[in-house]
């Protein structure tokens, strides 16, 4: 499943399961500390999605297991 993500500034990752719904303000489906969450920290990101995760931007990825069941 794709979901979109983005990192704050004080390191929590949110998730949203369209661009959609990030653009629109909807709040995010699934939000953790993105330092210290084993997944996060085990999800094998390209060097590109990890420098636009860091500067904030929203980001699609493969969902590590966040949103099974979900949709």
């Amino acid at each position: 499943m794709i979901v979109y993500a983005r990192i704050n500034t004080i390191g929590w990752a949110h998730l949203w399961t369209s661009r959609e719904a990030y653009e629109d303000g909807e709040a995010s489906v699934h939000f953790f500390n993105a330092r210290i969450d084993p997944r996060w920290q085990e999800l094998a990101l390209t060097e590109d999605q990890r420098v636009r995760l860091k500067a904030g931007e929203l980001v699609e990825i493969e969902d590590p297991g966040y949103l099974e069941g979900e949709a």
